[in-house]
């Protein structure tokens, strides 16, 4: 009994003594824990204490600038303590332009005639051209300023100017927009105008003087009387975008050929009329509106007029031997009055269209073939040489003639007509009014004569 008493009390004693230990050994866990989050707290307060230093900027990946490209680089800090980069930027320098030197004259202008000039780059030696524009004849012209338009019109100082005229494209820095008052400067030999005309507010009417004018590329039409009686006028350039000629544009001009370009499309009355040196006109593939008196005469002027050409590709008229037709060569429109010798009339004609024989004083015979069906009015109006000796013109006319409209021989100069056909037959042609008045025909029918 005693003894098992004592061992219940050494078991005790044991279990005790081995939670002490066991505290203490928690308890040293614990300072060894603690110890060990104290000293890692002390280093992390150590590490984020550090702070960046930035350095000064620094250039990187320079590209130069040129005369003409513009330049770069890169303006980056970094950390004076580790390099760390703190930050890039990148930067462009504009180009630098040309530092030209003094301009050079290459060569000077004249009055009519453009110079030029150069300048260097003294970076990169670059070489700058300029045009010096043609002084002009400043001294003869007279220029009034248009705000509106920002240009001058330029007018002769007076009616009695006298010799070349050159207008300059630009007075006081501002185009020359605008020609004025021209009409009636007798005196004057030659204009030259600049490309930078745009308006008309005169013609050069009556300027009888003038041998030679040199127009604005730039031109779209040249307007009615624009040469009216300028009877010295040789030598005129034709715009290349041309697209119209007025009434009496060219009338008594002395131009010996005209080409116009596919441009035009419109001729108006009376456009040549009196051109009594005019011998050659050509017309391109658009013209589709040739007034039907443009190349009009009058009595007393005798015509050299030789051939009116279209080019083939026009989708309106057509020529055969300088002779104009419509386009499918069933109506004669003009015979140029210059013609010469015996015509013969293509058998696809069924029409003489009018005024189309108008003056032609050199023609010996005209065989209209039995197709031609009509002869409009004065169609052979003044037909015939105008000066004594007077030739005789012998035409051929078939009994497909079923009338001859107003006008229709009116004064013609010794006109034989052929007639295929009887008098009777001939008695059933109408006759239009005026048709034989103030003329000389015989009508040689196939069984006797018929005289007017």
């Amino acid at each position: 009994m005693i003894i098992k008493q004592l061992l219940t009390s050494l078991l005790v004693l044991l279990v005790l003594t081995g939670c002490n230990t066991s505290t203490n050994s928690s308890d040293t866990s614990k300072n060894s824990v603690a110890s060990s989050v104290e000293s890692s707290s002390s280093s992390n307060s150590s590490t984020s204490q550090h702070f960046h230093t930035a350095g000064d900027p620094v250039i990187e990946n320079k590209i130069e600038a040129s005369c003409t490209k513009d330049g770069s680089y890169d303006l980056v800090t970094y950390c004076t303590v580790d390099n760390f980069e703190m930050s890039r930027e990148h930067k462009t320098v504009t180009a630098l332009g040309h530092d030209y030197g003094e301009f050079v004259i290459d060569k000077a202008p004249t009055i009519s005639e453009n110079g030029s000039k150069h300048r260097t780059c003294s970076r990169c030696n670059h070489i700058e051209y300029q045009l010096i524009n043609a002084t002009g004849t400043v001294d003869k012209l007279s220029f009034e300023f248009d705000a509106e338009e920002k240009g001058y019109t330029v007018s002769p100082l007076n009616e009695y100017v006298s010799g070349e005229v050159v207008v300059p494209e630009l007075y006081n820095d501002y185009p020359v927009i605008r020609v004025s008052k021209f009409n009636n400067c007798s005196l004057i030999t030659s204009i030259v105008l600049p490309d930078t005309i745009k308006y008309f507010s005169c013609t050069f009417e009556n300027c009888i003087g003038l041998e030679k004018i040199v127009l604005p590329a730039s031109l779209t039409t040249i307007r009615a009387n624009m040469f009216y009686n300028c009877i010295s006028l040789r030598e005129v350039n034709i715009p290349s975008g041309l697209e119209s000629v007025g009434a009496s544009a060219f009338c008594k001009c002395s131009l010996v050929s005209i080409t116009f370009p596919d441009s035009l499309t419109k001729v108006e009355r009376d456009a040549f009329c009196d051109c009594d040196k005019l011998e050659v006109l050509n017309f391109g593939k658009n013209v589709s509106n040739i007034n039907e008196r443009a190349f009009n005469f009058s009595s007393n002027v005798r015509g050299v007029l030789k051939e009116v050409n279209i080019d083939p590709n026009n989708n309106y008229y057509s020529s055969v031997d300088g002779v104009l037709y419509n386009k499918d060569k069933t109506v004669l429109l003009y015979c140029p009055n210059g013609k010469e010798g015996e015509l013969n009339i293509p058998s696809t004609v069924t029409a003489i269209g009018p005024y189309s024989f108008r003056c032609c004083n050199k023609l010996t015979s005209i065989h209209i073939p039995n197709s031609v069906l009509i002869i409009k009015q004065w169609a052979f109006h003044d037909l015939g040489n105008k000066s004594f000796p007077f030739d005789t013109i012998t035409i051929d006319l078939p009994t497909s003639i079923k009338a001859i409209e107003n006008g229709g021989f009116c004064s013609a100069k010794i006109v034989v007509i052929n007639y295929q056909g009887t008098k009777e037959e001939w008695s059933k042609v109408i006759l239009g009014e005026y048709w034989d008045t103030l003329a000389s025909i015989k009508v040689e029918c196939t069984d006797g004569v018929v005289n007017y």
